[in-house]
C-alpha cells in the first residue's frame, strides 16, 4: 500500500501525464490523498482530455475513421467508469459512420455490435455483427461479436457455432 501511494504522488507531482495519443494532459500535485482514488481522478482527467482532442481532430470526417476507431474505444471506456449513456451514444454514432468507411468493414461492424450490445440493443447489435461475419467470416472480431449478440438474443445454436469457428489460444 505505501508503494502505491508513493507511485501516485509519483506520477501526481510529475505534472505532466502522456496520454495514448500523445497528448500531453497537466495535473494538479496532490499529497495526502487516497491513492485510488486519485489514481482514478487522474485516469478521468487523461480520458477526458484524450477525448476533447481527438474529437477536435476528428470532428464529423467520417473519412478519418482511425480517430474515430480511438474515440469508439475511449467513449466506451469512460462509459464504464462514469455510466454515462451520452457517451455510448456518441460512440455508437462513430462506430455506425466508421462501416461505411473504414479499410476493415468486418472489425467496423464488430465494434458497432459491440457498442449495440453495452446499450443492450441485441436486434441491432445482431444485425450489426451478422454484418462482420458477411464482411470477413475468418475475422475473430467478428465471430467474437457474433458470438455476444447471438447468445444475447437467445439465438444458442447460432452463438455456438461462432464460438466453434473460433480459434482457441
Amino acid at each position: 500500500m505505501v508503494r502505491l501511494k508513493r507511485a501516485a504522488v509519483a506520477v501526481l507531482g510529475s505534472g505532466v501525464l502522456l496520454g495514448a495519443s500523445g497528448v500531453a494532459v497537466w495535473t494538479v500535485t496532490t499529497v495526502g490523498v487516497d491513492s485510488a482514488s486519485a489514481a482514478g481522478r487522474l485516469e478521468a482527467q487523461v480520458l477526458d482530455r484524450t477525448i476533447e482532442v481527438l474529437e477536435t481532430k476528428y470532428g464529423d470526417d467520417p473519412y478519418l475513421y482511425l480517430f474515430g476507431d480511438r474515440l469508439v474505444a475511449l467513449y466506451t471506456r469512460r462509459f464504464q467508469a462514469k455510466a454515462d449513456l451520452a457517451d455510448l451514444a456518441r460512440a455508437e454514432e462513430i462506430a455506425e459512420r466508421g462501416t461505411s468507411v473504414s479499410a476493415d468493414p468486418a472489425k467496423a461492424h464488430a465494434r458497432l455490435a459491440l457498442v449495440r450490445l453495452a446499450r443492450h440493443d441485441f436486434a441491432l447489435a445482431y444485425g450489426s455483427a451478422r454484418a462482420a461475419v458477411e464482411a470477413d467470416s475468418t475475422d475473430e472480431a467478428a465471430l467474437a461479436a457474433l458470438f455476444d449478440a447471438a447468445e444475447a438474443s437467445g439465438d444458442y445454436a447460432v452463438a455456438g457455432e461462432a464460438l466453434e469457428r473460433l480459434p482457441i489460444g
